[in-house]
């Protein structure tokens, strides 16, 4: 398994480098290891065995020990600083952000929870968006399992999985709402829209593979992209202010959603510059633990969406369009 994965996955170096780094001592210490089997191996002896069957099933080399090994060296000599763009975290069961790989996988099973609770209680048997229920929690499920992965080992495969589920999954209230606007599915309108979606994310890996994998770009779409379907999702709010709250409650707990998955994001921004808690918990991990409550919010607001959509009701389909 181990050599499979070696073969076909090439380790990142990750991000840019930063003030750890370029150490001199980080610096000597790591070409010393290197050169230094024993070194190496000394250190490989100290794992439990959770930490080495992790390293069997993903892959753990010299190279990689003795990085963290001589990151470590340098935090305690020199104090907390970042190395790779990242805080120094503690490998807990040979994983190299122990905390984030949890909370993804966490919230991969609210996801699925949720998913399940909607499907068995609340979705209606002959509903016509079925299809787009089951498309969108795959988009969440291949998410959160590549995010999983990727904080587990900062492989380039996991990194592009990340990356791109990320994106998908922010896109998720724009495919919903083009869903939800423009029903039945088999209509012009639908197609066109998810057209633009595919323009959309075909456009952003293309630049992302063929010009350049831009982190800060990342983000920096991701935020513009959920603040842009916020102000749209409340702009239809404020619009059926005056229609029944049966038809007000979706778009609602929608908005709830998006306070929800903010949550995190903006929490986190608040320690990035300190020192991880326990060197386990650091931002990036508060801001993954903030997000898995949001996917429970979601399918909640589903719900409230099928409900309505499929109400007898609604004597036409115009009716239950966003106007």
């Amino acid at each position: 398994m181990t050599a499979i994965l070696v073969t076909f996955i090439v380790l990142t170096d990750s991000a840019w480098a930063s003030p750890g780094d370029r150490s001199e001592e980080f610096r000597t210490c790591r070409l010393e290891c290197e050169e230094n089997y024993h070194m190496c191996n000394e250190s490989l002896s100290r794992r439990d065995t959770s930490s080495l069957v992790m390293d069997r099933v993903f892959g753990w080399c010299c190279e990689q020990e003795c990085f963290h090994l001589c990151m470590w060296r340098t935090v305690s000599a020199a104090g907390a600083q970042k190395f790779s763009g990242r805080w120094p975290l503690t490998r807990h069961f040979g994983m190299i952000e122990p905390a984030s790989a949890i909370a993804s996988f966490a919230t991969f099973a609210t996801s699925a929870a949720g998913f399940i609770w909607f499907l068995i209680n609340k979705c209606e048997p002959h509903s016509k968006f079925k299809w787009s229920y089951y498309s969108m929690f795959v988009v969440m499920s291949f998410t959160w399992l590549s995010s999983t992965l990727f904080h587990i080992r900062d492989y380039v495969l996991f990194e592009r999985m990340d990356y791109y589920g990320a994106f998908l999954y922010v896109l998720i209230p724009a495919f919903w709402l083009s869903c939800r606007a423009f029903y039945p599915p088999a209509s012009n309108q639908l197609l066109f829209s998810l057209a633009g979606l595919l323009l959309m994310i075909i456009s952003y890996v293309s630049y992302m593979e063929l010009v350049k994998f831009d982190h800060t770009l990342h983000y920096q779409l991701c935020f513009l992209l959920s603040f842009v379907q916020f102000v749209v999702y409340a702009s239809c709010l404020w619009i059926r202010r005056s229609r029944p709250v049966k038809e007000r409650l979706s778009l609602e707990r929608f908005l709830l959603v998006f306070a929800v998955g903010a949550v995190g994001p903006i929490g986190s921004k608040y320690f990035d510059r300190t020192a991880p808690f326990l060197w386990t918990f650091d931002s990036h991990s508060l801001m993954h633990i903030g997000l898995i409550p949001a996917p429970l919010v979601f399918w909640w607001a589903i719900a409230a969406e099928d409900q309505l959509l499929n109400s007898d009701t609604l004597p036409t389909k115009t009716s239950a369009k966003l106007d």
